[in-house]
């Protein structure tokens, strides 16, 4: 596998997850 690949895929990965994270937060904060 390319090392650059890795790199990025790591960083969407980190984005995405992270977008996950504060998009529930944002949800349980409209729910209550």
């Amino acid at each position: 596998m390319n090392e650059n690949l890795r790199i990025a895929l790591a960083i969407i990965f980190t984005l995405f997850s992270g977008l996950l994270v504060s998009f529930g937060f944002l949800l349980m904060g409209k729910m209550k």
